[in-house]
């Protein structure tokens, strides 16, 4: 029971943080050009008729904005339904079989599949690695989820060595240029990746996310409907 409850605090938090990184942003970014929105939205028209149903289903049922799933999908196939990379992930978030596998999800290349299964394994990754904050929990989440958790634990690991903070995404994003570095490396339990890239991975989506968010702003909170309605209630019986 207490885990349950637990696991239904973490995505309430997952819903508030994503929500109100992007509030933030967009009031805070009133340098976004128009044309930007404008091309933003003219793509989510020709590409995410289709799966729109899908992405938001799994978004809400795993306490997640949308808009973020659709900065991942972006980032990782620019909407290519049939997408393979050379390590053979595939599908629109490319997933790995393996993945899909342990998921029991069996054909990756359909979208309603394809989708389930990334969020559902990115939604794992955020509840599985420590960090000091939402914030923190969720760029390390994106930075397992491009490049594997593994590299993600080694990285932690060569933090705390330098007497870093090993639950910090500052940290982390420190160290992991050096695991391209044969000197370190070959120290570590799950050996070379590609560091500089899996931040910039993580830039990436965040950069896509500001933009979706700019598009298409949040709906009003539930405190701002609940103050709205008030604010209407009073004016009403006002004699």
């Amino acid at each position: 029971m207490n885990r349950f409850w637990k696991l239904s605090m973490d995505v309430l938090v997952l819903m508030f943080y994503i929500n109100i990184v992007g509030i933030i942003v967009f009031f805070i970014s009133p340098h976004m050009q128009m044309t930007e929105v404008n091309e933003t939205k003219i793509m989510m028209k020709k590409t995410t008729q289709q799966i729109d149903p899908i992405v938001k289903r799994y978004a809400r049922l795993h306490g997640m904005d949308w808009r973020f799933i659709y900065a991942m999908i972006y980032v990782e196939s620019s909407f290519e339904e049939n997408a393979r990379s050379q390590a053979g992930a595939v599908g629109l978030m490319q997933v790995m079989p393996t993945v899909g596998q342990d998921l029991d999800i069996n054909n990756l290349y359909l979208p309603r599949q394809n989708i389930k299964a990334g969020v559902r394994h990115f939604y794992d990754y955020v509840h599985r690695i420590k960090g000091n904050t939402m914030h923190d929990r969720i760029h390390m989440a994106l930075a397992a989820y491009n490049g594997g958790i593994g590299h993600i634990y080694d990285a932690k690991r060569l933090a705390q060595q330098r007497g870093l903070d090993p639950f910090s995404w500052s940290s982390i994003k420190k160290v992991l240029p050096d695991l391209e570095n044969p000197e370190i490396y070959r120290q570590t339990r799950h050996g070379y990746c590609q560091g500089r890239q899996i931040i910039q991975y993580v830039e990436k989506i965040h950069k896509m996310y500001r933009r979706y968010k700019s598009a298409y702003p949040a709906l009003p909170t539930i405190e701002e409907v609940q103050q709205r309605y008030t604010t209407i209630s009073m004016a009403d019986t006002t004699p």
